[in-house]
């Protein structure tokens, strides 16, 4: 038998392993397949039966090759292992129509004798536990014993399409249910970006007017240091001289009271003495430094009472303009 592997008779093949028949589908195989003329084809595509079998045990994993085996040990025309019966002879005449004659012609004339005693060569039979598919009986010995597969039973084309739907139904169901949580958890992220905005915008505006009064506030208090430092300036200078006067008071009342009790112990009366020029000299610049003094407070009154009424008036247009301020930003807010 000559068999050429190309990849797309071995797809169809593959395409067709839902039928359940590898026997069936072997021998359409090989049927199609030995269409081919010998002559035509080289002596290195000339495969023999157990060569076959092996190759597509391992080309085509997951087919029960158990099948394939009792196949090719039933079509070459030998017992099937295990049976205990007379040797039979394998039919002279010419062989199957689906079975390539060359397959005979490898090894010479056909075979004409009883099988040999040890059983077909390894490879050729099935093993113990093969059943044979559809209409296919052994030609020669008895049948092999009944084997009952332990896979699950086939499922109907309802049943499929029942499942089929209750997937679909299950998988519509999920992608609609994920599709609305994307949505929702969507319209939640934008509902916080809006909230986490709005509270980026009113940190800011309160920032803003925090950074204005405290502004405003150190001007009040700028100004206010500086009124201070104007008032305070001077104010040394009169403490220094009230204290010269208060010593100087202090001085003449002390003067008296020690001329009151020389009076008192000396009763006798002396004529007062003349005022040395020098205090006369002293007197009369203490007044002349007095006259000027107030001349210099009077001033100093006049200037104050002008600066007085200046920062009246700026606190005046700074508390009018904050009241403004104030209300244009209530009225925004609402």
């Amino acid at each position: 038998m000559y068999f050429r592997f190309d990849p797309l008779l071995a797809c169809a093949f593959r395409e067709k392993k839902s039928q359940k028949n590898p026997v069936l589908l072997l021998s359409s195989f090989a049927t199609a397949r030995e269409q081919e003329v010998p002559a035509m084809r080289p002596e290195a595509n000339r495969i023999t039966k157990p060569e076959v079998i092996t190759t597509y045990n391992k080309f085509m994993s997951g087919i029960d090759t158990s099948d394939m085996m009792l196949y090719t040990y039933l079509e070459e025309g030998g017992p099937p292992p295990g049976h205990q019966g007379p040797p039979v002879h394998a039919p002279t005449g010419p062989p199957a129509p689906h079975v390539n004659p060359a397959f005979f012609q490898q090894t010479g004339p056909p075979h004409q004798g009883p099988p040999p005693p040890h059983g077909p060569p390894h490879g050729y039979g099935p093993p113990p536990s093969s059943q044979v598919r559809g209409n296919l009986r052994p030609q020669y010995g008895a049948p092999p014993p009944e084997h009952r597969t332990d896979g699950p039973p086939p499922i109907s084309e309802a049943e499929f399409e029942e499942i089929m739907g209750r997937n679909r139904t299950v998988s519509s169901s999920a992608i609609a249910r994920a599709v609305s949580d994307a949505a929702a958890e969507r319209s939640r992220s934008r509902d916080r970006e809006r909230s986490h905005r709005r509270r980026r915008e009113r940190s800011r505006s309160r920032d803003r007017e925090y950074r204005e009064r405290s502004r405003d506030r150190e001007r009040e208090r700028e100004r206010e240091r500086e009124r201070d430092r104007y008032y305070v300036d001077p104010y040394p200078r009169e403490r220094s001289r009230s204290r010269e006067r208060e010593r100087e008071r202090e001085y003449r009342e002390r003067s008296r009271e020690d001329s009151s009790t020389r009076q008192a112990v000396r009763p006798r009366v002396k004529t007062p003495e003349p005022p040395e020029p020098a205090v006369v000299l002293a007197t009369k610049s203490s007044r002349y430094y007095d006259d000027r003094y107030r001349e210099r407070e009077r001033e100093r009154e006049r200037e104050r009472e002008a600066t007085r009424r200046e920062p009246e008036r700026e606190r005046r247009e700074e508390r009018e303009r904050r009241e403004e301020r104030e209300s244009t930003h209530r009225s925004s807010r609402h």
